[in-house]
């Protein structure tokens, strides 16, 4: 027998997480980010094979990075 139920955050439509973004590390790693507004986004992860990547203070999840673009040209 095979019970079909709703997806508890398909009810809540109103609470959507945050998109996640991927930026390629210098050691090949990666670092995945939830942007928060225009200029700040919380490490939401980090995937690397360089143990210096995971003791970075700057690169542990949660911490709030400060952002900037800049154009290449």
């Amino acid at each position: 027998m095979i019970f079909y139920t709703a997806d508890p955050m398909d009810l809540l439509p109103e609470m959507k997480a945050n998109q996640l973004h991927t930026v390629s590390l210098p050691s090949g790693g990666l670092l995945q980010l939830e942007i928060i507004d225009n200029q700040q986004a919380r490490v939401a992860s980090i995937v690397s094979t360089d143990p210096m990547d995971y003791m970075h203070a700057d690169l542990q999840p949660g911490r709030i990075l400060n952002i900037s673009y800049t154009p290449e040209s």
